[in-house]
């Protein structure tokens, strides 16, 4: 089962990167580095690293995506942005119904990391277990936002006649 969940993750990371790269919308290509992250999300849980998914999910995939969206749609004339949502309603449902039941599953099989947390929560063991078990995700992720960020400039950025 693990098997089959690792190559649904990793398959839709990688083609979703290739989309974030090729696409030439930059909402498209936003939207695909959602899934990318959500992907390496899922990637994480299987690695029983729950807590850099939890936090590569709710703050990389909510949090700083919704500001990269944001600035994308500042920067884009109002007649070039189309509407995302009558075209793709049904794959974004399909993606939705797909992470919520692996985010059920996953809650379900594993160990929370919340209540792991609860018991004996502070803030020095969390900032032991970041710098120390999770250091390379940590920086990967960092590495990771960088890039989207230039990305993101590069494909904003206004092509002079």
């Amino acid at each position: 089962m693990e098997l089959a969940f690792f190559i649904l993750f990793a398959t839709a990371a990688v083609l979703s990167a290739l989309n974030v790269i090729l696409q030439r919308n930059p909402i498209y290509s936003a939207l695909s580095l959602i899934v990318v992250i959500a992907s390496m999300g899922g990637l994480f849980l299987l690695l029983n690293a729950h807590f850099i998914a939890i936090l590569q999910i709710v703050i990389y995939a909510g949090a700083v995506m919704t500001l990269f969206l944001f600035v994308i749609m500042m920067l884009e004339s109002p007649e070039d942005v189309q509407p995302v949502w009558k075209k793709q309603s049904k794959f974004a449902l399909l993606i939705l119904l797909l992470i919520a039941g692996v985010t059920i599953w996953a809650a379900s099989t594993f160990d929370t990391p919340i209540t792991a947390l609860a018991k004996d929560f502070s803030v020095k063991a969390l900032a032991k277990q970041l710098f120390t078990v999770y250091v390379f995700p940590f920086e990967a992720i960092s590495i990771l936002i960088i890039s989207s960020v230039i990305g993101a400039l590069y494909i904003a950025r206004k092509e002079e006649a």
